[in-house]
C-alpha cells in the first residue's frame, strides 16, 4: 500500500511466485480534473508479473473496485502509513490532502482522518483470508528519506501505540511486535554516541535532549500526550484526546513496555 520505492517488495513476492498486488494513489492515467480518491482500479502489470493499482485504499471494498472479490494473505504498509516528514504516507499527508479535497468540510481534520484510519484498516480486515496479517513497518526501514530521527523516536511510538490500540479494537487475534528492547536501545545508543559524535552534533541534540528522548521510550506511560497534529493541528484536544485514550489502553502490556524502539507491528485477523 502506497508503495514507492516498495514496489521491491511487490516485485519479491511475485518473483517468488506469490501473487501480488502494488497500490498507491498516484500511479494512474486520471485526468487533471479527476479525483484521485476513487475505488482502486487496475492500470498495467508490470515486468515482473505485480498488478499495478490506483485508488484509495479507503475504498478497497466499494463498487467498482479491483481487488473487491480479493482475499489476501498480507496487507503491507512497508513505511507507507506514517512517516516523520513530508512523505506523503497513507495516514499522514494523504489524509491530508484528501481532507482539503472534500467540499464543504464541516468537522476538524483529525477527526476526518481518526475516522479515516478507522475506515482503512476495517476495509483491510475485510479483505484478508483465514490468520491474514496487516502489517505496518517503520519508514526507516523502508527506504523513505523522511524517516523519523532519533528525537522523533517517541512520536514514532506513539503511533505503533495507536495502531496497537487499533488493532486491539478490531478484534485481532494476535499482534505481532518487532523492535530493540530498553537494554539493546541503551547499547546501541552509548555505541553510536562514541562511534559517531559528529552525527549528533550535527543535528545538534544536547545531552539533556537526549536524556529527554530517552526517558520517554522506558514505558509506555512515559510517552509525551502530544504529536505533530496535537501541536499543529485543527483541534489539539480532540488528537491529545486519542493519545491518552491509546497510551491508557496499552499502559499494562508488559511486551510494549519491554520495547524502548519499535519498527513494526503484525495484526493476526
Amino acid at each position: 500500500m502506497g508503495f514507492g520505492s516498495n514496489i521491491h517488495i511487490s516485485n519479491t513476492f511475485a518473483i517468488e511466485g506469490l501473487k501480488a498486488c502494488a497500490m498507491d494513489e498516484q500511479q494512474g492515467d486520471y485526468s487533471t480534473e479527476e479525483s484521485i480518491w476513487h475505488a482502486p482500479r487496475k492500470v498495467r502489470t508490470n515486468e515482473k508479473g505485480v498488478e499495478i493499482l490506483n485508488g484509495d485504499v479507503a475504498d478497497i471494498d466499494s463498487k467498482g473496485s479491483a481487488v473487491k472479490e480479493q482475499q489476501f494473505g498480507l496487507i503491507l504498509f512497508n513505511g507507507s502509513w506514517i512517516s516523520g516528514g513530508n512523505n506523503w504516507t497513507v495516514a499522514g499527508e494523504v489524509l491530508e490532502a484528501k481532507y482539503h479535497n472534500k467540499q464543504n468540510q464541516t468537522e476538524a481534520m483529525v477527526r476526518f482522518m481518526d475516522k479515516e484510519k478507522e475506515i482503512i484498516l476495517q476495509s483491510c480486515k475485510k479483505h484478508l483470508t483465514s490468520n491474514g496479517l496487516i502489517g505496518m513497518v517503520s519508514s526507516r526501514y523502508a527506504f523513505h528519506g523522511a524517516g523519523h530521527g532519533f528525537d522523533q523516536l517517541p512520536e514514532e511510538k506513539l503511533s505503533f501505540i495507536d495502531l496497537f490500540n487499533r488493532f486491539q479494537r478490531l478484534g485481532a487475534k494476535k499482534i505481532f511486535l518487532v523492535g530493540v528492547t530498553q537494554d539493546g536501545f541503551n547499547q546501541i545508543l552509548t555505541r553510536s554516541i562514541e562511534q559517531y559524535p559528529e552525527k549528533y552534533a550535527e543535528f545538534k541534540l544536547t545531552q539533556e535532549e537526549i536524556d529527554s528522548t530517552r526517558t520517554k521510550l522506558k514505558s509506555v506511560s512515559d510517552l509525551p500526550i502530544e504529536d505533530v497534529y496535537s501541536r499543529y493541528g485543527d483541534d489539539p484536544d480532540y488528537q491529545k484526546s486519542l493519545i491518552r485514550d491509546s497510551i491508557e489502553a496499552t499502559a499494562n502490556i508488559p511486551e510494549l513496555n519491554a520495547l524502548a524502539r519499535v519498527d513494526a507491528i503484525f495484526a493476526e485477523f
